[in-house]
């Protein structure tokens, strides 16, 4: 499972897909693998990528493409845009939905992209072999999509900025959650005790 960038017929990077999925992408039983691979013919076997590579496609418009369910997992999201030595600018995901048909899962995935833009600010291009293809701003609003299982070709903009800083959660990882727990919960303190007071004060 890979992404490539082409230019004027040849690829200039490869990307392979590191979060693969369990019994879809890939089988858990590490030596045991080609002991069970026979009782398990549908289920796919691959091996997984080591790095992510940053596409460069000149004049500041750089992305890191994670592929399918990638786009979810927030934590890899945030170790490669941190081990990127360039800014990435925006994201492009390449998915295959046409497993779930209709189902409540592609607005579920889609969904879980539009928080991967906010939590990052940085916009997502969606492609899907099946419709449902999108482009998402920084700020999780829907720019353009298409309407799923249908043929279509999406046009669409977005605004990048090449000079933009990390978000606190792509600097600090889940501690700026916790963080932001305790400072509502002490909000919340401040404001709990200045609302008794003003009623003790009341005559």
């Amino acid at each position: 499972v890979a992404s490539f960038l082409v230019s004027n017929g040849q690829m200039k990077k490869a990307y392979h897909k590191r979060k693969l999925i369990i019994f879809a992408e890939f089988l858990p039983f590490g030596p045991f693998n080609k002991y069970v691979r026979k009782y398990l013919p549908g289920v796919a076997n691959f091996s997984h990528g080591e790095s992510t590579p940053t596409f460069d496609l000149g004049d500041d418009k750089t992305f890191i493409t994670p592929i399918c369910y990638e786009t979810l997992f927030i934590d890899y999201l945030r170790s490669s845009l941190n081990e990127s030595k360039q800014q990435v600018n925006f994201f492009v995901n390449m998915a295959n939905d046409a497993w779930f048909r209709s189902s409540q899962e592609v607005h579920q995935h889609e969904f879980m992209a539009r928080w991967s833009a906010i939590i990052f600010q940085k916009p997502v291009v969606r492609s899907l072999n099946t419709g449902r293809s999108s482009i998402i701003r920084n700020d999780g609003r829907i720019i353009a999509r298409l309407p799923n299982l249908k043929p279509g070709v999406l046009d669409g903009s977005f605004l990048i900025d090449p000079d933009k800083k990390p978000t606190p959660y792509q600097r600090f990882g889940p501690y700026s959650l916790i963080l932001l727990f305790f400072l509502l919960l002490g909000m919340q303190w401040i404001f709990a005790k200045g609302f008794n007071r003003s009623k003790r004060l009341k005559p």
